[in-house]
């Protein structure tokens, strides 16, 4: 339910939480029925990172979709706002440790490069109330759209590991909320801002990884992050470096997506079997 983008937004609605306008596309006669007034997203029910995203507006043709009667494409209303990821460890329909983070330089604006934990009291309720809601256990990313006079949305969940569980720190032990052992919550520190190293590398130079980017904008974010790969008490991450990107490489040559396609195949399910 959580992994598929259709089923999410349907949990949601029986559930009482306000959702953006969405719709179910598994065919040509589904898009003839579409009455958005509004742009609107267009991405398929399972999709990794969400590689596939077309921002379509009302009277677009459409026709090259291609349509998969076990994944079909939901559209999905297209609204500006302030965007956040999360990540929280969840037990029990509890959440016992969380992580809010702006999104800030990404790859194509979408898969996060470097984070900074903010206090956003409106995300964690809403997160927690969705935990209880379906009696949770284990880790969950959100990305949610906050609108200055509509309030808070979310866009979809990924019930798995994210790149926000590198924004806690050791002394932190995190681990702990896997178990339900710590009695107050665990989030990052404050003020501390982390990245990708590799990735801002790749791809944080790049026009679209940040509004209005700059080659200076770019370097200050590099020199101002800590790189949560390089750990002088725990070399052996870097030292394995590149054979992990070889291996990144591998899979992306052999599923013909781009580099950050082949990072995430092997870590987030498509809905089909395995």
């Amino acid at each position: 339910m959580l992994h598929n983008k259709l089923a999410y937004q349907r949990a949601l609605v029986d559930r009482g939480f306000d959702t953006l306008k969405f719709m179910e596309l598994a065919g040509p006669d589904d898009v003839a029925k579409l009455d958005f007034t509004t742009p609107f997203a267009i991405k398929q029910a399972y999709s990794r990172g969400s590689q596939t995203i077309y921002k379509a507006h009302p009277g677009d043709d459409l026709s090259y979709l291609e349509f998969d009667p076990t994944n079909p494409w939901i559209a999905q209303e297209w609204l500006e706002g302030d965007r956040y990821c999360t990540y929280s460890v969840c037990r029990d329909g509890e959440v016992y440790a969380h992580a809010t983070y702006p999104v800030d330089y990404a790859i194509d604006g979408k898969s996060c490069l470097t984070f900074e934990h903010v206090d956003h009291e409106g995300i964690l309720e809403w997160t927690r109330e969705l935990v209880k809601s379906v009696n949770f256990t284990g880790h969950m990313g959100l990305d949610f759209i906050d609108h200055p006079e509509r309030g808070l949305y979310t866009i979809e969940c990924n019930p798995r590991g994210t790149s926000g569980i590198m924004m806690f720190t050791r002394e932190q032990r995190v681990d702990r909320a896997f178990f339900g052992e710590n009695t107050e919550l665990i989030t990052p520190p404050p003020g501390r801002t982390t990245m990708i190293g590799a990735g801002m590398l790749l791809f944080g130079w790049k026009k679209d990884a940040y509004p209005d980017n700059t080659f200076k904008k770019f370097w200050a974010k590099m020199r101002s992050s800590k790189d949560v790969i390089i750990d002088p008490l725990d070399r052996k991450p870097a030292a394995m470096m590149p054979l992990a990107y070889a291996g990144i490489m591998r899979q992306a040559r052999k599923y013909g997506v781009g580099v950050d396609g082949g990072f995430m195949h092997d870590h987030e399910w498509d809905g089909r079997p395995i």
